[in-house]
């Protein structure tokens, strides 16, 4: 039976992802190196080396607290050419009541706010878990097995919505039923490991989620 359900907060709730590529590409051009999109996705989508493995390929002379430094602050510059993401508002509305909500992201808790109060939708979630409150981040199933011990229900008892398949297999191992919304930068990567792919959050109605678990 569906207790809870996980949400990841970039491309799920929130599209900061274009804004996001657009400050590292400007940050790292300062050092020589164009950070082409699909650089980009395999630093940030699918490998998770992200700065740190940018700096390694190119042997750049940087400090990695100082770009997340740099990086942090031009965001908070941005912050209002984040929205959220179409379908996103409807969504949390939809189930809110019927299922408790929990928020399990890779970001760092600083940038998880920056970004998050910009709109008013905190107030849904019982929780939430950012990659520095956690040993091992997605690839690994320790955040979406936090986030359902922190909800207080079991893994099958809980559904994830994501749009990475770095979160999909992280949430698969943890146990969990999965919903990828692949989108953005996303959108070409493997999902096979999602229990259902949608093209839209409008296609996760009550119908829909009840007849995974029926």
């Amino acid at each position: 039976m569906l207790k809870g359900i996980l949400f990841d907060i970039d491309g799920i709730l929130i599209d900061s992802e274009d804004v996001h590529y657009n400050v590292l590409r400007e940050i790292f051009e300062d050092y020589g190196v164009n950070l082409g999109e699909d650089e980009y996705v395999k630093r940030w989508m699918i490998e998770q080396t992200t700065t740190p493995g940018v700096i390694f390929e190119y042997n750049l002379h940087a400090n990695v607290s100082e770009i997340r430094d740099l990086r942090h602050r031009m965001m908070a510059e941005r912050v209002n050419e984040i929205e959220m993401i179409p379908g996103a508002f409807y969504l949390l509305e939809r189930f809110n009541g019927v299922y408790d909500y929990g928020l399990v992201t890779s970001a760092k808790r600083r940038d998880f706010l920056q970004k998050i109060e910009r709109f008013n939708i905190f107030e849904y979630f019982k929780i939430s878990v950012c990659g520095d409150e956690v040993m091992n981040c997605k690839l690994h199933k320790e955040p979406y097995e936090l986030g359902c011990q922190l909800l207080g229900y079991n893994p099958f008892e809980v559904l994830v919505i994501e749009d990475n398949p770095t979160g999909v297999k992280s949430a698969h191992d943890c146990g969990c039923k999965v919903i990828a919304y692949p989108n953005g930068f996303t959108k070409k990567l493997d999902f096979s490991l999602a229990d259902r792919v949608v093209n839209s959050l409008d296609e996760i109605t009550e119908e829909f989620v009840n007849g995974m678990y029926s």
